[in-house]
């Protein structure tokens, strides 16, 4: 493979002085969304493979893949798509952008009718993973904050839990969303829970 030489990306903002603050800032400050149509091939083995479609019409197809821990949801994969997407406009109504709020607006104008459901609600009832846990026979853990921001306490299916005797849900009073800090540890409380929870 050749090598590009110099490149073409020479400066970073000043404030991002070296690799940590340019891995870091973008991951937790840059607010990416994209207008995805998931479509889930069902591999012979029984594991899946999810393509996330922006569809502008055009007879050309740019494949975008992430690396190893990432997904589609990742800022640098919506940034890349929008790009991309942008010089083929028309597959969504791009001015209901202006009246995203919270996620629910989002998932009201864009994710509910791309995925052929009726609206916010509808999409999460029945792209609920709820919808399937309750046949589980094996044992699950689920940690979720009380005062997570993305997930609130209403989201975790607390009457199936309590009525099931496989599904375990642990609520602590603080954690955030995926936060989970410990002091002075390289690994966040959640990690070691599960690490606990799996006999470690």
């Amino acid at each position: 493979m050749p090598l590009i030489e110099p490149s073409s990306y020479t400066r970073p903002p000043f404030y991002q002085f070296n690799g940590h603050l340019q891995t870091l800032l973008p991951a937790l400050l840059r607010r990416v969304e994209a207008p995805y149509e998931r479509e889930r091939l069902t591999l012979p083995d029984g594991d899946f493979l999810d393509l996330d479609w922006i569809d502008r019409g055009s007879r050309r197809l740019v494949i975008l893949t992430h690396g190893l821990e990432g997904n589609s949801d990742r800022h640098y994969m919506k940034g890349m798509a929008n790009l991309f997407a942008e010089q083929y406009p028309g597959a969504i109504d791009a001015s209901k952008l202006d009246e995203v709020r919270e996620w629910r607006d989002f998932d009201n104008f864009f994710s509910a009718p791309l995925n052929g459901y009726e609206d916010a609600a509808d999409f999460y009832r029945r792209a609920s993973a709820q919808n399937y846990m309750a046949g589980t026979d094996r044992p699950i853990l689920l940690v979720n904050a009380v005062n997570d921001p993305i997930l609130p306490p209403e989201c975790s299916p607390v009457a199936l839990c309590e009525q099931h005797d496989k599904i375990f849900l642990e609520m602590p009073q603080k954690g955030g969303h995926v936060g989970f800090t410990l002091p002075k540890a390289g690994y966040a409380w959640s990690e070691y829970r599960a690490l606990e929870w799996c006999g470690g």
